[in-house]
C-alpha cells in the first residue's frame, strides 16, 4: 500500500517540479541584475527549496495516516477523494502562485505584485496546514512534523507583509497626518517587506530542516 502511495507522490512531485522549473526559467529570462532583482531571485530559491517538499510531507502524510486510521472504509473513501478533489489542486496551485511570484520579479515595476503574490502563498500553505490538521484529528492520527509551527510561521509573516504593501500602495492617505511621508514610510515599508520575507524563509529552514531532510 505504502508502495504505491509512494508512486502517487512521487508522480505529483514530477509534475509539481516542472511547474516550478517553468518559474524559475521565467525568472532568469527576464533578468536584469540590479540589487532589488537580486533579492527577489534570492526569495525565490528559498521558497522553491521550502516548497518543493510539499508534495512528501503534506500529501503522502495525509495518505499515510488515512491508511493507517480505523475509521470505516467509506469514510476513508471520503478522506481519499478530498485528496484528489482538495489537496491536489491546492498542491498545484501552490506551484501557480510561486510561478507568478517569478514573473514578477522580473519587472521592476511589478514588485509590488511579487509580495502580493508571496503574502497570498503563505496564507494559502497556511490554511492548507490548518485543514490538513483538522482532518487529521478527526481521524486521530497526527502527522509527524510539527505543522504548527510552519502555520504559525507563515500566516505572521504573511499579515505582516500584506500590511506593509497596503501602506506602500495606499499610504498617501497618510500623507497628510505624516510629515515626509513619502521618504520615510515608503522606504521603510520596502525594506520590511525585504526583511519579513527573508525572515519567514530563513527561520523555516533553521528551524525545520531535519523534517525536510529525514522526517
Amino acid at each position: 500500500m505504502k508502495s504505491n502511495y509512494s508512486r502517487f507522490v512521487s508522480s505529483l512531485e514530477i509534475v509539481y517540479s516542472l511547474f516550478l522549473a517553468v518559474g524559475i526559467s521565467t525568472l532568469l529570462m527576464n533578468a536584469h541584475w540590479d540589487i532589488q532583482y537580486f533579492l527577489l531571485v534570492t526569495i525565490c530559491i528559498l521558497t522553491l527549496i521550502r516548497f518543493f517538499f510539499a508534495p512528501s510531507k503534506n500529501i503522502e502524510c495525509v495518505l499515510l495516516n488515512i491508511s493507517k486510521s480505523s475509521i470505516s472504509v467509506e469514510m476513508q473513501n471520503n478522506q481519499y477523494r478530498n485528496v484528489m478533489l482538495i489537496d491536489v489542486p491546492i498542491l498545484f496551485l501552490h506551484a501557480a502562485i510561486f510561478m507568478l511570484m517569478c514573473a514578477n520579479a522580473g519587472k521592476s515595476h511589478s514588485y509590488v505584485y511579487f509580495f502580493w503574490a508571496f503574502a497570498f502563498l503563505l496564507i494559502l500553505n497556511s490554511f492548507w496546514l490548518i485543514y490538513i490538521s483538522h482532518r487529521m484529528d478527526n481521524i486521530k492520527r497526527k502527522c509527524a512534523y510539527n505543522t504548527e509551527f510552519w502555520m504559525r510561521n507563515n500566516m505572521w509573516h504573511a499579515l505582516f507583509i500584506a500590511l506593509f504593501i497596503i501602506i506602500i500602495q495606499y499610504g498617501y492617505f497618510l500623507y497628510f497626518l505624516i510629515n515626509n511621508f513619502d521618504f520615510y514610510i515608503y522606504i521603510i515599508s520596502w525594506f520590511m517587506l525585504y526583511l519579513l520575507s527573508f525572515s519567514n524563509c530563513i527561520i523555516d529552514l533553521y528551524k525545520t530542516f531535519r523534517t525536510y531532510l529525514f522526517d
